[in-house]
């Protein structure tokens, strides 16, 4: 139903604003215009209202991105539920339009940072996501194995890196000591 959404909004969006298609933009648009008449039939089908008409669903399975984040986990244990329990809301908040407020009080020495955790999370769960499609593809063998760790091992090597190389990490010289010992006040 999303992808549906989307290629029916790129359709939308691209009526009112004729000009060239981006590349893929007119297969997204095609695919979701004759893909919803079965979504439709789909959704009377599996989420129908008490009038036999479908429900708008978020997702296609009928619960919330936590529950299905558990389920997920139950399914392969990839971390999913922890994610969503400890990055989800925050990460909502940066990309749901009060990112600017989010980073705008940042030091320059902090920015380097919260852009290392985004990209720690992001290429976990593209490792993630790459491994479980090899495995579904049966094109899971020694050679993916591999591949992927030396992928798992330069991501690990960057964020180490950033962490390690931060100026906060830097040993802060210890205050000089004065030559001549400050005088007692006067009384």
């Amino acid at each position: 139903m999303a992808q549906l959404r989307h290629g029916l909004a790129l359709a939308r969006h691209y009526e009112v604003n004729p000009g060239p298609l981006p590349p893929g933009v007119a297969v997204k648009m095609e695919t979701a215009k004759r893909a919803e008449a079965k979504a439709e039939l789909d959704r009377a089908k599996y989420w129908p209202d008490k009038n036999g008409k479908g429900r708008k669903v978020d997702r296609w399975t009928g619960r919330n991105l936590g529950e299905d984040a558990i389920a997920a986990d139950k399914l392969a244990d990839r971390g999913f539920a922890e994610f969503y329990a400890n990055h989800y809301s925050r990460i909502c908040l940066y990309v749901h339009g009060s990112g600017l407020a989010r980073v705008a009080g940042l030091t320059p020495e902090l920015f380097p940072v919260l852009s290392t955790i985004a990209f720690q999370t992001i290429g976990h769960f593209a490792i993630v996501a790459a491994e479980m499609t090899l495995r579904l593809a049966g094109r899971w063998d020694r050679e993916a194995e591999r591949a992927v760790q030396d992928v798992k091992d330069m991501r690990q090597a960057a964020i180490d890196g950033v962490f390690a190389n931060h100026p906060a990490r830097k040993k802060v010289p210890k205050p000089r000591k004065r030559r001549n010992p400050p005088r007692a006040p006067r009384p």
